[in-house]
């Protein structure tokens, strides 16, 4: 048997493997749900302040968010910054649609604990951040926008069907270059 007559049956074979695998195996890829904030300050910081919520992606827009969805908020301003990862000791009031408004009145995340840990507050006319180090000196803000940022992940499905894609070609330029060969005097 001729290399010829092996690939195009191999690559079938192969392809039908990976669809198999990827059809039974597989689960779906999901990503986690980020959102960018931004705040014009007004009292205790200069210029915007910034900040990436990171959600699970079992999280339901306008729900309120849960220690159980909640990943972290990270949080940068020209006089402080602080990121809130702890799952056990937080507090969690309100939520995000997807469009980046709120569906109750503000979203509060509290990092309680010991001294020094930050409160972030957002509500549609500003944003206030404290610490228990020095409750007066958080940064206020007096407008804020978060936007949804989701990193698209491809279902293993449409991997396999990519890779499916190139065999075809791949057999389909074969089989172009051999009957051009043959066709030849």
């Amino acid at each position: 048997m001729t290399i010829s007559r092996v690939f195009p049956r191999g690559a079938a074979a192969m392809a039908a493997l990976l669809l198999t695998t990827a059809m039974f195996s597989a689960a779906p890829a999901r990503a986690n749900i980020v959102f960018d904030f931004s705040g014009t300050c007004k009292t205790n910081c200069i210029g915007t302040a910034t900040g990436v919520l990171t959600l699970t992606d079992s999280y339901s827009f306008g729900s309120e968010i849960t220690g159980a969805n909640f990943i972290s908020f990270d949080y940068s301003s020209s006089s402080r910054s602080f990121d809130i990862t702890s799952l056990d000791d937080s507090d969690f009031v309100g939520g995000l649609n997807a469009d980046g408004s709120f569906p109750f009145e503000e979203v509060v995340f509290a990092e309680v604990g010991p001294s020094g840990l930050p409160t972030f507050e957002a509500a549609a006319n500003g944003f206030v951040v404290q610490t228990t180090e020095d409750p007066a000196a958080g940064d206020e803000g007096n407008s804020n926008s978060f936007t949804l940022v989701r990193g698209a992940v491809p279902e293993p499905s449409t991997w396999v069907m990519m890779l499916l894609g190139f065999a075809g070609l791949g057999y389909a330029d074969y089989r172009k270059v051999k009957q051009t060969a043959v066709a030849r005097p």
